[in-house]
């Protein structure tokens, strides 16, 4: 199934022109949606030293999801962790297949404690551990495996910053719009509530039908005032992912964010996806540790035959008959320690071999729930778009019209408007259940 929708919100505003009045700005649906911010601070060349993220507010420049996204990476402690864990295993894959070092040794053997003092030796040499059976290349491999395991982690560290940032940039946006629509409704009631008072003040009307209007007024004050706090705390949260200090100053420029529900978006290929299914960053996870433990098991299988340790020493001697003495030691696997090591390495191997499949599994079920929820959210978007929307917008013009005529009057046709504003509410929600759909996919995407 493909499903291709493009659909555009930025133009999605209410203006309610009156006799007596217009809507300001603040009511009305923003256009452009912006957050201005400076660019993500310079990388920094201590391994220690941990950046100050700042934010400044330019008049032309806005945070768009690229923006959010570089600032997130550049400031998120698990990357920068991530990339230490790499730095020191690429430290230690550079000795891994070197010899073990050898020991070096001085002595004086045989000296006489009284007169008199002949007969010492002095003995000068080293010793040299030799690895057998293929252990350093083993070795060599199984950090290798670990380096690979760990640029994993960090795609997969990375990925799931991008979701989290692209679900809180979602949900700031919709609370961002949302806030102007609740707005205009507000102004709405406000106007209606004015236009009843006057027909009760005229006898047009009678006082209790106040009431009514006066509580619709008041539940809309107390939506807009939701709406407001639940947008507080998206951007706080937003700014909490991109690891940048929100300024708390309520003189300052407020911020807003680019429109980015302008967009074309298809639905992607679920057997495409499925099939691409080991590459996701969980997944990987799971086959390289599956990796990492077979070849942990590889090597213990290779230790299993002890090192031997070659000893070459020279010999000095007082009567002049200098020498070299030269042998060879190794351990005797009689405990049985290596032998178990072994089976517990192959037995691990095994157990990460099974969560591997485990994993992947439990992908493939949540891929087709992403895949069926991200396709709800677009069938309703494009219901919005290709459907709901057209028909409210044919019935104001037509309210409008009729007013401009004579044949309606302002407290007629506000209904009218109010429900557009609700139609178009309904499609910012729908709009945030597609981004937040798309982000959580977005780990599963290639």
């Amino acid at each position: 199934m493909n499903l291709r929708l493009s659909c555009s919100l930025a133009g999605i505003s209410v203006l309610i022109a009156t006799a007596a009045c217009s809507t300001p700005e603040s009511a009305a649906f923003p256009a452009a949606l912006s957050v201005p911010i400076s660019a993500p601070p310079a990388a920094s060349t201590s391994p220690t030293e941990v950046p100050a993220p700042k934010l400044s507010f330019p008049d032309d420049e806005a945070l768009s999801m690229k923006d959010a996204l570089a600032h997130a990476r550049e400031n998120s402690p698990a990357l920068r962790a991530a990339a230490h864990r790499l730095r020191a295993q690429q430290e230690l894959l550079q000795v891994a297949g070197n010899l073990p070092d050898p020991e070096f040794s001085a002595r004086v053997e045989a000296v006489p404690l009284s007169s008199p003092r002949s007969g010492e030796e002095t003995l000068i040499g080293f010793s040299q551990p030799i690895p057998l059976a293929g252990q350093l290349k083993k070795n060599e491999d199984l950090e290798q495996a670990r380096l690979e395991s760990l640029r994993v982690v960090r795609d997969r560290v990375g990925r799931e910053l991008e979701a989290r940032l692209r679900g809180a940039f979602a949900t700031t946006l919709s609370l961002q719009n949302a806030l102007g629509l609740h707005a205009s409704r507000l102004l709405i009631a406000e106007i209606s509530e004015d236009l009843l008072h006057r027909r009760v003040a005229a006898g047009d009307a009678i006082p209790s039908s106040l009431a009514k209007v006066r509580a619709q007024r008041v539940g809309l004050e107390a939506e807009l005032q939701a709406v407001a706090r639940q947008h507080q705390l998206a951007r706080s949260e937003l700014f909490a992912v991109m690891g940048v200090a929100e300024n708390q100053d309520a003189t300052a420029q407020p911020v807003i964010l680019e429109a980015t529900l302008e967009s074309a978006l298809e639905l992607p290929n679920l057997q495409f996806l499925a099939d691409q299914i080991e590459n996701i960053p969980a997944v990987a996870g799971a086959l390289s540790t599956a990796k990492v433990a077979k070849l942990k098991a590889r090597l213990a299988v290779a230790n299993k035959v002890p090192m031997i340790n070659l000893e070459l020493f020279y010999r000095g001697r007082d009567d002049g008959q200098d020498g070299f003495d030269a042998g060879l030691m190794f351990a005797l696997p009689l405990s049985g320690r290596s032998t178990a090591n072994s089976r517990a390495a192959q037995a691990e191997s095994a157990a990460a071999m099974q969560m591997s499949a485990l994993s992947e599994r439990d992908a493939l079920i949540e891929l087709k729930h992403l895949h069926a929820s991200l396709a709800l959210a677009m069938e309703k978007v494009e219901r919005y778009h290709a459907e709901l929307i057209p028909a409210s917008e044919e019935q104001l013009a037509i309210g409008e019209a009729r007013f401009n005529a004579g044949d309606l009057s302002l407290s007629e046709v506000l209904p009218l408007r109010n429900q557009a504003i609700k139609i178009r509410l309904e499609q910012v929600q729908a709009w945030h259940q597609l981004m937040s759909a798309w982000a959580e996919l977005g780990p599963y995407l290639p």
